[in-house]
């Protein structure tokens, strides 16, 4: 899900080498297994206890009750800069998409980089205020919200092997891509939502099967299609 989220591959492009983003790829890769195992499925099971009825209570009570105040304090300050480091990168690649890949080539190609950038700019107010209007209504609770990100980040699989394949394989086509995520996305959909509507049961995991049927899908498609020059040489420019 990381590789595969735009939120967070757009941070690549402050590493200052593709050195510096290897090891920082590697410590991820530590760092994400020891703060599941080690914080997040702990924390899961707090709701059992007497005073903690809500999950999105968890942190906070454990910052007040089970460590020392500046502890909890710090760790709670950590929690609230993910979380506001995560919104701004979200805003920024929703306004993106909206003012560049939507507004710019379906609208006004010609569009100057000023303009550009007012529309991207008008773009994050219009979706802060979207976001802060739905956040706030009655319906929707801290728990409505984390669920709607663990399914998002669920159909990040689809695209995930054309964004590997794509750069290391070179015969990937741009067909193969496009029907390993036309198949595959709505695959993980129908299963997040039968196993929420208890149709599937809960061991079925709609990121891992939508990965394992894209990963399946872009390869037999590529195999079949042919690249064309322009893509082997935007490959052979990509690889170096």
């Amino acid at each position: 899900n990381v590789m595969a989220a735009p939120h967070l591959m757009s941070r690549i492009c402050i590493a200052k080498s593709e050195r510096e983003f290897g090891k920082a790829m590697v410590l991820l890769a530590v760092a994400i297994p020891i703060c599941i195992i080690g914080l997040i499925y702990p924390f899961s099971y707090m709701s059992l206890i007497e005073g903690v009825s809500v999950e999105a209570d968890v942190f906070p009570w454990v910052a007040k009750n089970l460590v020392p105040p500046v502890l909890g304090a710090i760790g709670l300050s950590g929690v609230i800069a993910a979380a506001i480091s995560t919104a701004t990168s979200l805003f920024q690649q929703a306004s993106a998409t909206l003012s560049s890949d939507i507004i710019k080539t379906y609208f006004k190609p010609d569009m100057t980089e000023d303009e550009l950038l007012k529309v991207s700019r008008i773009s994050v107010i219009v979706i802060a205020i979207l976001v802060f209007i739905g956040s706030n209504s009655p319906q929707i609770g801290p728990a409505t919200i984390m669920y709607a990100f663990l399914f998002a980040t669920a159909c990040f699989s689809s695209w995930l092997p054309s964004l590997v394949l794509g750069v290391l394989w070179r015969d990937a086509t741009t067909q193969g891509a496009f029907w390993s995520m036309a198949i595959s996305l709505p695959v993980i959909i129908i299963l997040a939502v039968g196993r929420n509507m208890g149709i599937f049961p809960l061991w079925v995991v709609p990121n891992i099967i939508g990965l394992i049927i894209s990963t399946i899908i872009m390869y037999v498609v590529s195999k079949f299609t042919e690249t064309t020059p322009e893509q082997r040489e935007l490959f052979d420019s990509i690889r170096g």
